[in-house]
């Protein structure tokens, strides 16, 4: 497991609550900016991550600390987010919150308040001002199995503090930079309340009794970026959502490790704020995390490479830092998005090339799930399993030797022209993957942004995520909800690369957006419609006119026949929009009009010029041979003319996207070209 602790001070407290201390590095590459310090505490191999010295601790800070952590032990069990935080008394409540500098506050749910409220992370509103995202709440909660131990710890408190006290006691002597971990005593614990004048008044309260001087509070906990040392602001977070402390890391912490968060009471959050309880607070909140450790039965590995829990009570001797994470730290890390190139078959070459279409596949690793609760598993492949697929060993080998399913994330991409077959073999790998129980299989639709948003809202509700979730909230929960699942597959179909030019006047933006819109943010119909506009003169207003008279067109006319492996009601917006173009060709130039309804029964790869050229003789019946054909065959006095002709129908053909240069012509090769396969369907 993973302890952090970002200050220096939590460090030191959480250092003498160790058993055993380690000996030895853990290997660090380019890029590591933080060391580890192992050891084990109960039976528990640890290792306690905080902060280098001198760096400014918050949200962000914990958010790169955690991520780092994640990255180089892929197989932690849990986490614990130990250290210091201010106490927000409430005396005015019934019954009062009466919380004291020293005491422990614990962060869990209460009520409708989630455990971790990021009270600062949202956007400001014209009518309500500054709205929280997710109102506040923090997506990730505590792995069940820590709750589980603070529970038992609740229950038993109340009889017996020395629970978690017998730790603090074993240590309250040891020393630190600037002195012991005692108790600055309840004399120097002074509380000041805000009046509605703006005058601070001190609160007069009894001290308690030896033997009730610590206090553990179980509530929400606020999180966020800035230092607070302002009485009324903490007094309206306070009551606006029900929280018992604030601290300055949990937020960016939990949606990376789903930590139990164990605070000291070092402070009030008001301008009376000072250093002097900070290691008494941290020496307390190590004290009970120790506590919660004691309540989890430690993994153990056994003579055979596998686990066992150990007997209640037994404290064994630390393996080393190797057994932390049961297993040695990724080095590789993810592996680049890699083209996958298959042998010409039917389907048309999956190569490298400006790609009109993509398929990424994303994996994460496999972790030892003996030591985790049982996952969520979510599997949401559209479509049904092509049993008539040709094999290509080829592309599909490269495909798992990239995504081997192996600790650490991986992506693949595969690339090629629209129909060459991405789809069914990103289906057969996802459908390989089924075998696994415990992988989670996630298909999104990327081929614009409704369907793209659409599927992540259906993926958002398989992980339980709140169903109103939009924009970059639902990007990021969606990130977050799969990452927390042990194992997952996660495939963006079509995924082409969407980019925009932003250099269009500003009279044009709104006509361009509708635009856009309309046209589903599909690259090929974009550049379809741009082709169009830029040989016609055609405006924006005009075009989007057009575009839409054509919807209403093929709202009627425009029925496709049914395939399996492709979703229903597919959008038109291609056709549309090569509709357009084509009837555009037929009035210019039908001899350009003709030409490409020849070309559409022919194979769509490597197309000789000379083919072209006969495609474009009035007296088709009367087509030569391919053999004797040439470029430099002068049989017709009107040959030049006829060169010039067939020159200019194929760059009109060229401008409007529907053939290709595949090869120029030089060096003795001949010349020929690639038509997008949309031409022959």
């Amino acid at each position: 497991m993973v302890w952090i602790a970002p200050l220096l001070i939590e460090a030191q407290a959480a250092l003498h609550m160790i058993d055993n201390v380690h000996d030895g590095r853990f290997p660090m590459s380019r890029g590591d900016d933080y060391v580890f310090l192992a050891g084990d505490i109960l039976g528990h191999n640890i290792v306690i991550a905080t902060l280098p010295a001198g760096q400014e601790y918050g949200t962000g800070s914990a958010a790169a600390l955690a991520s780092q952590a994640k990255k180089f032990f892929p197989n932690l069990w849990f986490g614990l987010l130990v250290g210091v935080a201010a106490g927000l008394p409430n005396l005015s409540r019934k019954p009062a919150r009466d919380i004291r500098l020293g005491d422990i506050l614990v962060a869990l749910p209460e009520g409708e308040s989630a455990g971790l409220i990021a009270y600062d992370l949202g956007k400001e509103t014209t009518n309500d001002g500054f709205q929280p995202l997710r109102l506040g709440h923090v997506l990730a909660s505590t792995e069940p199995v820590i709750r589980s131990a603070i529970g038992s710890i609740q229950l038993r408190t109340l009889r017996n503090s020395q629970l978690f006290l017998q730790y603090y006691e074993a240590m309250k002597d040891e020393e630190h930079d600037d002195g012991d971990f005692l108790d600055p005593g309840q004399d120097n614990d002074m509380l000041y309340e805000m009046g509605d004048d703006g005058t601070e008044r001190l609160v007069n309260r009894q001290p308690r009794a030896a033997s009730k001087r610590t206090k553990v509070w179980y509530g929400p906990i606020g999180s966020g970026e800035k230092l607070l040392k302002n009485a009324r602001r903490r007094d309206e977070l306070r009551d606006k959502y029900n929280i018992i402390g604030l601290e300055r890391e949990a937020a960016g912490t939990m949606n990376r490790i789903p930590v139990g968060v164990i605070r000291g009471v070092c402070d009030y959050g008001d301008m009376h704020k000072n250093k002097e309880w900070r290691p008494y607070a941290s020496a307390m909140a190590a004290a009970y995390a120790k506590a919660v450790l004691n309540e989890i039965r430690p993994r153990q590995e056994t003579a055979t490479g596998g686990l066992r829990s150990a007997d209640p009570g037994e404290v064994t001797e630390g393996r080393g830092p190797r057994s932390i994470c049961n297993g040695q730290k990724n080095d590789e890390g993810p592996v680049d998005m890699s083209t996958l190139t298959a042998p010409s078959s039917s389907f048309g070459p999956i190569e490298a090339h400006n790609a009109l279409g993509q398929t990424t596949i994303t994996v994460n690793g496999l972790r030892d799930d003996s030591q985790y609760p049982p996952p969520v598993v979510s599997r949401s492949i559209p479509f049904p399993r092509n049993e008539d697929l040709v094999p290509r060993s080829v592309v599909t080998n490269r495909l798992d030797r990239l995504l081997p399913g192996t600790t650490g994330y991986r992506a693949a991409a595969l690339s090629g022209l629209g129909g060459s077959g991405k789809t069914q073999i990103a289906l057969d790998y996802a459908y390989r993957r089924q075998s696994d129980p415990n992988c989670s299989l996630l298909w999104v639709h990327a081929d614009s942004e409704t369907s793209f948003t659409k599927d992540y809202q259906s993926i958002a509700g398989k992980l339980g995520l709140p169903n109103d979730l939009g924009g970059e909230d639902l990007l990021q929960a969606v990130r977050d909800g799969i990452e927390a699942n042990p194992n997952w597959v996660l495939v963006l179909d079509n995924a082409d690369d969407l980019t925009w030019n932003e250099e269009t006047s500003e009279g044009e933006h709104g006509a361009a957006e509708e635009l856009l819109a309309e046209l589903d943010y599909l690259p090929l119909a974009i550049s379809q419609a741009a082709a169009y506009m830029r040989r016609t003169s055609t405006s924006v207003e005009d075009y989007l006119s057009e575009i839409r008279r054509r919807k209403r067109r093929w709202k009627v006319l425009g029925k496709s026949e049914h395939d399996r492996f492709r979703r229903e009601r597919a959008s038109n917006t291609v056709l549309e929009t090569w509709d357009i173009s084509v009837e555009y060709l037929r009035k210019e130039n039908e001899l350009t009009y003709d030409v490409l309804h020849s070309l559409a029964f022919v194979d769509n790869q490597n197309i000789p010029f000379d083919l072209i050229r006969e495609a474009a003789r009035p007296d088709k019946e009367g087509m030569a041979p391919l053999g004797n054909i040439s470029d430099t065959d002068d049989d017709s006095e009107d040959n030049d003319h006829d060169y010039d002709d067939i020159v200019q129908v194929i760059t009109r053909l060229c401008e409007f996207s529907f053939l290709s240069i595949r090869s120029p012509g030089q060096n003795g090769q001949t010349k020929a070209y690639d038509m997008h396969k949309l031409v022959t369907e």
